[in-house]
């Protein structure tokens, strides 16, 4: 004979069909969630890291930039000056030089601060060519001292558009890569 109470009892599998759907949908919502929210930090952290990296490469060119615009009008004055057979060229012209040289100077301080970084933010190899650039910037001195101020920065600048043309090919591949 059956007990009153046996009778209001429910079977485990009783229990779990009307709610099956419902944990199946939370479960998997919950996973869902988990899964876009990783998803979505990972393309936070790879666009900031290439933004740190596209920051940099701009630094760096417009570093080299100012070396090479502080080149050129040392270039162009002194040709000027050849010309004029070392007539005073203006006080004006000497606050340009004054500005383009600071200019300058702050640019190789922030090309070796870029080195010194290394490969924390750019790649390994806009490092090297970044070394290699520093070096024959100091190269350009011994020419200058052995063969005049004209050649130091004609070889200055032939360093810097060398450098320039190849950090462009780095500095794209290295921005593109991991896109």
């Amino acid at each position: 004979m059956a007990t009153p109470l046996s009778s209001m009892a429910i079977s485990l599998k009783d229990w779990l069909t009307p709610i099956s759907p419902v944990l199946a949908a939370i479960i998997s919502g919950v996973a869902g969630s988990l899964l876009t929210a990783k998803l979505a930090l990972k393309r936070f952290y790879l666009e900031k890291n290439w933004e740190s990296r596209a920051d940099a490469y701009t630094k760096i060119f417009i570093a080299l930039h100012n070396l090479k615009n502080h080149d050129d009008h040392a270039l162009a004055l002194n040709h000027l000056e050849h010309k004029n057979q070392g007539m005073e060229l203006s006080e004006q012209r000497n606050e340009v030089m004054k500005d383009l040289k600071e200019v300058s100077l702050s640019g190789i301080a922030d090309l070796r601060l870029h080195i010194d970084l290394g490969t924390f933010v750019i790649s390994e190899q806009s490092v090297e060519l970044l070394k290699t650039l520093m070096s024959g910037l100091d190269e350009s001195v011994a020419t200058g001292q052995t063969n005049g101020y004209e050649a130091y920065l004609e070889r200055r600048l032939l360093v810097l558009n060398k450098c320039l043309e190849e950090l462009r090919k780095t500095a794209h591949e290295d921005l593109h890569k991991s896109w």
